[in-house]
C-alpha cells in the first residue's frame, strides 16, 4: 500500500513465530512517517521520538523525510509536513 510513497527499510527482527518473522522499523523511519502524517497525535509522538533520534533541527528532519519519503509523497502532503515541522521546530 505504501511502497510507492515511502522507502521501507528492512528493520530489526523482533520475533519469529514459525514461518512468520516480525520486524520492527527504526525510530528514525517511524519519525519520518509521523511527520508525513502531520496529525496532532503524530506530532505528539514525534516529540517523544525526537528525544531518541539524532534529529535536532528542521534541516535534519527534512533530510530524514528525503531518506524515507518519495518526492511525490512529500509534495502531496506538503501542508501536513510543514505543519508538523512548524510544531516540532518553532522558529
Amino acid at each position: 500500500m505504501m511502497y510507492d510513497v515511502v522507502i521501507i527499510p528492512k528493520g530489526t527482527l523482533w520475533k519469529r513465530l514459525g514461518p512468520l518473522h516480525i520486524y520492527v522499523p527504526s525510530k528514525a523511519y517511524i519519525l519520518a512517517l509521523k511527520i508525513l502524517a502531520g496529525r496532532k497525535k503524530d506530532i505528539e509522538d514525534s516529540n517523544v521520538l525526537l528525544q531518541h533520534v539524532k534529529v535536532k533541527t528542521r534541516q535534519q528532519a527534512r533530510r530524514l523525510l528525503d531518506r524515507y519519503v518519495s518526492p511525490a509523497a512529500q509534495a502531496n502532503n506538503a501542508e501536513d509536513i510543514e505543519h508538523a515541522l512548524q510544531e516540532l521546530f518553532p522558529e
